[in-house]
């Protein structure tokens, strides 16, 4: 009979097994032969947390929108006509100022285009023969729109008026046929009498003037003699 008492007590003790550490993913022990992981059908993806909802109901904060706008050097048509569409943009006070600003460099341009095109027609008119040849070519023209509007001064001033508002006044073709109109309908100015000229006729109350030969030999018989 054996003796287990004693076998046991001889018998090494036992130690608990020790946990094993996975071997890490580029080891070869954690590949198969194809080249992919043993455990990647049972290795589970971290979760990422989805963002929380947004409560619909939720909007976003509006931009300010002044009362009542509030821009310099600018036409205080133009700001009543544009604060209306501005408030329905919704555009704060320095967005509705950004467009002002770009209008009003617009509208300098623009006016800098018509000013330099009127004083490039000026210089065309006066270079003109009828213009440089001719020192009463406004005077003619001014005597012929007063017979074009002859008994109606308030045309003569719409007449005018429109021809200064839009420059036509100063364009060499317009010019050019004022002055033909003008030629034709002008009367020939009037010509004031000084008496008799002194190489024509002489007045009878008027000593006749000597000619050469008498002033430098006064006794010389004349025919009269």
């Amino acid at each position: 009979m054996t003796d287990i008492s004693s076998a046991t007590l001889d018998a090494p003790p036992t130690t608990p097994p020790t946990p094993t550490t996975p071997p890490l993913p580029n080891s070869a022990e954690a590949r198969t032969p194809d080249g992919t992981l043993k455990d990647a059908q049972t290795q589970t993806p971290p979760s990422t947390p989805e963002p929380a909802a947004k409560d619909p109901a939720e909007k976003p904060t509006p931009p300010a929108v002044p009362e009542k706008y509030d821009f310099k050097d600018t036409d205080a048509k133009v700001v009543e006509k544009a604060t209306p569409i501005f408030k329905e943009l919704g555009l704060t006070q320095d967005a509705a100022q950004k467009l002002i600003n770009l209008y009003n460099a617009q509208a300098a341009e623009t006016t800098k285009l018509v000013n330099d095109m009127r004083t490039d027609w000026r210089t065309q008119t006066n270079a003109l023969p009828e213009v440089a040849t001719n020192p009463r070519a406004v005077e003619d023209m001014g005597r012929a729109k007063a017979v074009i509007f002859e008994n109606d001064p308030k045309g003569l001033a719409e007449f005018n008026e429109a021809m200064d508002l839009t420059g036509a006044g100063d364009h060499p073709a317009v010019v050019k046929a004022m002055l033909r109109f003008a030629s034709r309908v002008n009367e020939g100015s009037h010509v004031s009498g000084r008496g008799p000229s002194d190489a024509g006729q002489v007045s009878p109350y008027k000593a006749a003037r000597p000619t050469a030969a008498q002033a430098m030999y006064p006794n010389l018989p004349t025919a009269s003699h």
